[in-house]
């Protein structure tokens, strides 16, 4: 499963996808096919110049370097291969990255380049980083889908429903955990995909602790019902 965790202050395990190794080279190429155009434009405007060779390849690394370190400072974590493809930097904490992290990811990207090191690295690492990724502390990810009414807080329940557990134990939970086991099964009731599932139910029943002997999946999501009963 293509995920990794970080502790939200409510204490609850919130789970993203990392970017896969093809959307991650299809940005790349995306971006790649860029630089390489503008390459093409700047050894068109210098041929007919005095500048050697070695000048213009020293400008072609400057705009490969400051490419990537500008593009994914002020887009939020992405170049514009990534937007297209819909993944972005962040701090491997969950957090944003900082300037110096995507400074760090720009350095080292020439040493990830080399014979493909950096695409070795980022298939056996458990979080599928690259070594820029693994020296400035930071992780590519998938950019989740936009938010719906249906992934919010809000559950519609039928007027005659009766909640399975007591008000005490699942108010301690808080609406933002509410709207990520939403989140969590929703998602794994489309993809079919229940790894997540197990470590919320585990969190969950920690944090409230409900004794019970339903499915994780049933068990969430009556807490989701349960929840919006007493918010009534």
């Amino acid at each position: 499963m293509d995920n990794y965790s970080f502790n939200t202050a409510q204490n609850v395990d919130l789970i993203s996808e990392k970017a896969g190794v093809g959307e991650r080279f299809l940005a790349y190429l995306v971006d790649y096919i860029l630089l390489a155009a503008l390459a093409v434009l700047i050894s068109y405007s210098y041929q007919w110049s005095n500048i050697n060779n070695y000048i213009i390849w020293v400008i072609y690394g400057i705009i490969f370097f400051f490419y990537h370190f500008f593009t994914e400072v002020f887009m939020n974590g992405q170049s514009i291969g990534k937007k297209l493809v819909r993944i972005r930097v962040i701090n491997q904490t969950g957090e944003p990255a900082s300037l110096w992290q995507y400074f760090l990811r720009a350095l080292l990207r020439p040493i990830d380049s080399i014979l493909g090191l950096g695409l070795v690295v980022m298939i056996v690492s458990k979080k599928g980083q690259r070594i820029g990724d693994i020296t400035a502390g930071t992780m590519v990810i998938r950019i989740q889908e936009t938010v719906t009414l249906q992934q919010t807080v809000f559950t519609q329940i039928d007027p005659e429903y009766k909640p399975v557990f007591g008000k005490a134990k699942i108010s301690r939970l808080q609406s933002t955990d509410i709207e990520l086991i939403k989140t969590v099964t929703q998602t794994a009731r489309r993809k079919m995909r229940y790894n997540n599932v197990g470590l919320l139910y585990s969190k969950v029943t920690e944090i409230t602790g409900i004794e019970t002997t339903m499915i994780p999946i049933e068990f969430l999501e009556t807490v989701v019902k349960d929840f919006n009963y007493y918010q009534v």
